[in-house]
């Protein structure tokens, strides 16, 4: 994997955005982020992650030998040492999201199910006014973040994101890395049930996407006991009572805010899935100025 930063930062920064020391000269500028040693250019930095069947670390020595700054865990000899690797990336990526002066609005999405296919309606519509980028795939784990916020274009005016999680706390972490502007859930579900003991710890989790949104912009299903209550902007495809409703006659949508119609449209689409995401993505886009 190559990571390319659209904006090169100098090693001593790199590192002081990661939050590690650093043991060679401080003006190597890093352009690259490289996880295989045999992709290595000069001044690369190449992070040595461990996996179940590899060990970065088995070639820090070639990475070094082809003129990279390595990157691994503290006691492995590298020129950057840290307690994580993904974590320093995580740190890097919090940090490195503030040089990108073009971001007007950053977009978590986390739930379930249903994150990549609501990114993907929410990036297809937003693209008709901005300039968009999301993370590519489901990558929605640290690294994922990571190499999707370090990935982002100079020019681009929106990032939208899916946050994913196995255990409490992780979504958290991801939320206030991102520190997104607008914030959705999906659904509750039970894929987690086994790492958290039931829905109710599910739903609390998911609710960490909290903990780095800036402002109160969060859209959530109305029909969620576990998400109910709250001052979130509820969708429905049920309901008027939700803030946000999407009646479907044949192939004729229409879309409601708070029981007002607001637009008409045709669609092909008919499944609940789709009809859900596509609600999602018109709520937020007609909040983006869409």
């Amino acid at each position: 994997m190559i990571i390319r930063l659209a904006i090169p930062l100098k090693l001593s920064q790199l590192c002081k955005f990661g939050c590690a020391d650093f043991k060679r000269d401080s003006d190597i500028e890093i352009e690259r982020i490289v996880t295989d040693s045999r992709e290595i250019e000069k001044n690369d930095l190449f992070a040595a992650f461990v996996g179940e069947h590899f060990d970065g670390n088995d070639f820090l020595y070639d990475a070094k030998s082809s003129g990279a700054v390595c990157l691994s865990t503290f006691g492995k000899g590298a020129d950057i040492e840290c307690e994580s690797v993904e974590h320093f990336l995580l740190r890097l990526a919090n940090n490195y999201i503030t040089l990108l002066e073009n971001i007007k609005f950053r977009v978590a999405i986390t739930g379930s199910v249903g994150k990549t296919s609501t990114k993907e309606f929410i990036s297809s519509m937003l693209s008709n006014k901005y300039t968009v980028h999301k993370s590519y795939g489901n990558y929605n784990n640290t690294l994922g973040l990571a190499i999707t916020v370090l990935t982002c274009p100079k020019n681009a005016e929106i990032i939208v994101a899916e946050l994913g999680m196995n255990h409490a706390g992780e979504i958290s972490v991801l939320s206030k890395t991102l520190m997104p502007t607008h914030a959705v859930i999906t659904n509750i579900g039970h894929a987690h049930i086994g790492f958290l003991g039931s829905r109710e710890n599910i739903a609390s989790a998911k609710l960490e996407v909290l903990d780095g949104l800036i402002g109160n912009y969060l859209i959530a299903p109305y029909e969620e006991d576990m998400l109910s209550g709250k001052n979130f902007i509820y969708y429905s495809l049920l309901t008027t009572k939700a803030n946000r409703f999407l009646s479907q006659n044949g192939d004729i949508l229409d879309y409601y805010e708070n029981g007002c119609k607001k637009l008409s449209a045709k669609t092909a689409l008919t499944a609940e899935h789709h009809l859900k995401s596509l609600l999602i993505a018109i709520s937020l886009s007609r909040e983006l100025g869409l």
